[in-house]
């Protein structure tokens, strides 16, 4: 006999970006850890929810700063790819006071 309830972890994305802006001046650095769950068992419609940590690290003269937010949207699977779209929130936290921002999010991706 088993008690308690099991964590199902399908549809759990965990990951990290990194992205840098060469070639310009200032020189800019961003790392992003973030989590996202999609529930897959719904079909084709699959809703997601998710949230990230940014630190952006930039050139002199400027300061470096930090931002977090939440994302939400719902995807359409088929075949060996998806298509998706949400919104993003990000605040920006830096010495001349936060900012709040909402922009749509697109992604598509093809499986091989």
């Amino acid at each position: 006999m088993r008690a308690g309830a099991a964590l199902d972890l399908r549809g759990l994305e965990v990951g990290a970006d990194f992205e840098g802006w060469l070639f310009q001046d200032p020189t800019i650095w961003k790392l992003s850890p973030q989590i996202r769950y999609t529930v897959w068992q719904l079909g084709a419609f699959r809703p997601y929810v998710g949230a990230f940590w940014r630190r952006t690290w930039v050139g002199d003269p400027f300061d470096d700063y930090n931002s977090w937010g939440g994302r939400g949207g719902i995807t359409y699977a088929r075949g060996r790819g998806f298509v998706g779209l949400g919104m993003v929130y990000e605040r920006f936290e830096s010495d001349f006071g936060d900012t709040d921002v909402w922009y749509p999010e697109i992604s598509f991706s093809i499986f091989f």
